[in-house]
């Protein structure tokens, strides 16, 4: 489960899956299709855009403002980079070590 400041947060299994994947490696940019590899262990092909949709849902879930995001910043050509303490407010993932 998923909490911030004492509180838990909803999520689905993808949002959850990615953000034990960022977790895990906090400050490491993290490729597109890196990322999709950990998330999708069945080896499906990887598509350019196939994870906008999966990280607009996480930031929506994380972030005060999703438009502006501080925990999951896209670095320009290169993924994503996960920031755990952007607003000193650090989450709790029970189970996060990666499975």
């Amino acid at each position: 489960s998923l909490s911030r400041s004492a509180s838990r947060v909803p999520s689905r299994d993808r949002e959850f899956a990615l953000l034990k994947i960022f977790v895990n490696n906090p400050y490491k940019v993290l490729s597109r299709v890196l990322i999709h590899d950990l998330v999708h262990r069945d080896n499906l092909a990887f598509r350019d855009r196939s994870l906008d949709v999966p990280i607009w849902r996480l930031r929506r879930v994380i972030e005060d403002d999703p438009s502006s995001p501080c925990y999951v910043q896209t670095v320009r050509g290169k993924g994503y980079v996960f920031v755990p303490d952007a607003d000193g407010t650090p989450f709790s993932i029970e189970g996060a070590a990666a499975s």
